[in-house]
């Protein structure tokens, strides 16, 4: 029997915690895949922790005790939404744990679908910031992808009996970065994202103008890839209320006079399908 439990949240548990472990029902392979991976592929009961079992190796999400909370109605289990997700919203914030604590940088992201089982993330950061050096390949990181957000109000409600909340939507995608080594791979990384971004703004600006200066730039800078071990998608729009509320919400959003509240509105109907 082979029981794989994660060091981290080993080291979170009661000492003298007991844990219960058993196979379910998945081949040795997946079982090794999950260790390799860093998943926790069991059932188990610790102390007071109830962990449910986790047969989901190689799929959108697992069952992680630190997973962001998302309840059924607000959860999107498809890699290919996810993906599109991050790339219409690619400047994303990057948390990980150094030696001196949690830290956290705000990068732009290509994303490549078909390299790894759920994609790879790829980046590059300034030489002179420190973050990069523990980001060693075996240190896991989160990269937090947000999009449209908002304030509700229950006046939009067609039952005004209930209080506010927030609508938003964000994308949680972990992996282990590894470093570019080559000068050339760095380069190309660079070109694709210019022209990702340039090609968004509709630009007329030569982009050989910035060749001379691209061996100068790759010293200056670190690039990296991170392989998604895992991704949680969640969308709260709303979904858990009546179609009346949720279209009194859509209308009000929309007739807003601030921008990110009328972009909230209709990332909510194309959600909702209203």
């Amino acid at each position: 029997m082979l029981v794989c439990v994660n060091s981290a949240l080993h080291r979170a548990l009661p000492q003298r915690s007991y844990f219960v472990a058993f196979t379910l029902n998945f081949s040795p392979r997946q079982w090794a895949q999950g260790c390799l991976r860093g998943r926790k592929t069991y059932e188990g009961v610790i102390g007071r922790h109830i962990l449910n079992s986790c047969p989901r190796v190689g799929r959108t999400s697992a069952c992680y005790p630190n997973e962001m909370y998302t309840p059924t109605s607000f959860k999107v289990d498809d890699i290919d939404t996810a993906h599109a997700f991050m790339r219409e919203f690619s400047f994303a914030t990057v948390c990980s744990q150094t030696p001196e604590g949690v830290s956290a940088t705000h990068l732009p992201f290509t994303i490549d679908s078909t390299r790894g089982l759920q994609g790879t993330m790829l980046c590059h950061l300034a030489r002179a910031n420190p973050l990069w050096k523990s980001w060693s390949g075996q240190q896991e990181v989160l990269v937090v992808f947000t999009g449209p957000h908002a304030y509700i109000s229950p006046a939009w409600y067609q039952k005004k009996e209930s209080v506010p909340t927030w609508n938003y939507s964000a994308v949680h995608a972990y992996g282990r970065p590894r470093m570019v080594e080559s000068n050339e791979a760095l380069i190309t990384m660079v070109r694709d994202l210019v022209v990702l971004y340039e090609g968004h703004e509709g630009s007329t600006w030569d982009q050989r103008l910035m060749e001379p200066m691209l061996d100068q730039l790759v010293g200056a800078i670190v690039g990296f890839e991170i392989p998604i071990e895992r991704i949680e998608t969640k969308f709260k729009f709303n979904q858990n209320r009546s179609l009346e509320d949720q279209l009194g919400v859509i209308e009000a959003l929309e007739g807003s006079e601030l921008h990110s509240k009328r972009e909230a509105g209709q990332f909510m109907r194309k959600v909702t399908g209203l």
